[in-house]
């Protein structure tokens, strides 16, 4: 049973949509369960996501080295 007062880690700043949907994928094959904080908003035509990046993907403290670790994996791929 995960710990409810267990916080949530900042693991990645995406660039955009395919790096997002890239390391979610991989998050979900290995069951890291994570929370997709997008900075994405059309009524102000990018503005945040300049400043910000696409999102930011946060898991679980538990799981923040090995979400980190397969993160690198994707990002280093070719």
């Amino acid at each position: 049973m995960e710990n409810p007062n267990e916080r949530l880690e900042i693991v990645c700043t995406t660039e955009d949509q395919v790096q997002e949907s890239l390391i979610t994928g991989e998050l979900k094959r290995a069951e890291i369960k994570f929370v997709v904080r997008s900075f994405e908003d059309t009524a102000y035509d990018g503005l945040f996501s300049k400043n910000y990046g696409h999102s930011q993907l946060l898991v679980l403290e538990h799981d923040a080295d090995r979400a980190k670790s397969i993160i690198r994996e994707v990002l280093s791929a070719p």
